[in-house]
């Protein structure tokens, strides 16, 4: 009898851990109780600079998700006659790109800036990590054909918004004017991202709480985080071409990521890696280099 005591406790010790693992990485919100240095990592180093964004004559834009989630962009509409889609990391918002933007409005581009899923003005309880996220971008890529049919699209995502541009390159309803992907210290692994997360900073392991946090997640957010194979074989479908950027000190994406997602992508395609850069930093420690292979990949692609 007291084994079986016992036993019930480890069960549901591991069942609360796992659940609070969904809460803390996945439920919006729930990041406010990760620890210190996670929450330093994803500081992005220009997410407080919003003021081109707060001068700039932006349009509130909204669309629902086929799960009935209001959905919200910033759209910047100069007459360009090409967009920049801009997709923003884990935790962050759409106002944390406005530095992008402004950059992208610089070299001519009309501009949208995309509040993903339970982040900013979206709507949404759980984070999709880049998985619900690429169908809601290929929504937002069919507004804009609406609105400017035929005009030339690139996508530039970084962290969990690099991973959504990845996902989204492989996707059927990927519309042809979609012309290149900027991908810059994107995961190519959901399962290892959160593995390493709980291993190196909660010290609990993969087996049996990932996998636990994996059931509540496939429970209340429609899907199992085990994605890898998927995320590769998205890659690996797709035609349009892509930059890969990342910095070679990346602590929380690590680089062989970006290498393995390199490898499987079949498009035509161009990689940056930037030495001392940790992770979203590769635009701030080296600016001009990072800028200069943008425009001239997209120089290549992009009427």
């Amino acid at each position: 009898m007291t084994v079986v005591i016992i036993l019930a406790i480890i069960v549901i010790g591991m069942v609360v851990c796992g659940g609070l693992a969904f809460h803390m990485s996945i439920k919006r919100g729930g990041q406010h109780i990760l620890p210190k240095n996670v929450r330093k990592q994803n500081q992005l180093p220009f997410r407080r600079d919003t003021s081109w964004l707060e001068s700039a004559a932006v349009e509130d834009i909204y669309l629902s998700s086929p799960e009935g989630l209001l959905l919200h962009s910033y759209l910047f509409d100069q007459g360009g006659g090409k967009w920049a889609v801009i997709c923003h990391g884990y935790t962050a918002n759409a106002k944390c790109m406005s530095p992008f933007g402004e950059r992208y409005a610089r070299m001519g581009y009309n501009v949208l800036l995309v509040d993903a899923r339970a982040h900013g003005k979206s709507e949404g309880k759980y984070i999709g990590m880049g998985w619900h996220e690429r169908k809601d971008l290929l929504l937002w890529l069919a507004e804009l054909s609406k609105r400017d049919p035929g005009a030339p699209i690139i996508l530039h995502g970084i962290s969990m918004g690099g991973a959504t541009v990845m996902m989204c390159a492989g996707e059927d309803g990927l519309p042809d004017n979609v012309k290149a992907i900027i991908e810059d210290c994107g995961y190519s692994s959901i399962w290892q991202e959160f593995s390493n997360l709980f291993r190196t900073n909660y010290h609990l392991p993969t087996f049996p709480v990932l996998y636990i946090a994996s059931l509540w997640n496939r429970i209340f957010n429609g899907y199992w985080l085990r994605k890898d194979d998927s995320i590769a074989q998205l890659v690996a479908r797709s035609s349009t071409p892509i930059l890969f950027i990342h910095g070679d000190s990346d602590r929380l994406v690590p680089v062989w990521m970006m290498e393995e997602m390199y490898r499987a992508a079949q498009c035509e395609k161009e990689r940056l890696v930037i030495e001392g850069a940790d992770h979203g930093k590769a635009s701030v420690v080296a600016p001009q280099l990072y800028w200069q292979t943008v425009e001239n990949f997209l120089a290549k692609y992009v009427p």
